[in-house]
């Protein structure tokens, strides 16, 4: 914790989807709901993810959160990994 401001460092784990929720002004059923979309990614095949597990408990850092929402706010996440939300190209029919 950062002891001027109270709130959590960069490095600071965040364990679980209340505390996750908490830290991005969210539900803890909208945190959850990212998970489960893949907007908040696990990692793979070498790429960072955005959350990781610490056995059944789904943790984020601090930092890693930070990163996700500068790629949200570049418009970077998209609902083409949520199911029934798949789009095609513009000027493509369905």
């Amino acid at each position: 914790m950062n002891r001027a401001s109270n709130t959590p460092s960069g490095g600071q784990m965040l364990y679980g989807y209340r505390a996750i929720a908490g830290h991005l002004g969210l539900t803890e059923r909208q945190s959850k709901h990212l998970v489960e979309t893949g907007r908040l990614r696990f990692p793979e095949d070498g790429v960072e993810g955005d959350v990781f597990k610490v056995g059944h408990v789904v943790c984020a850092l601090v930092s890693s959160l930070e990163r996700w929402k500068e790629r949200a706010a570049r418009g970077e996440l998209s609902a083409e990994k949520e199911p029934g939300h798949e789009h095609s190209p513009e000027g493509e029919d369905a």
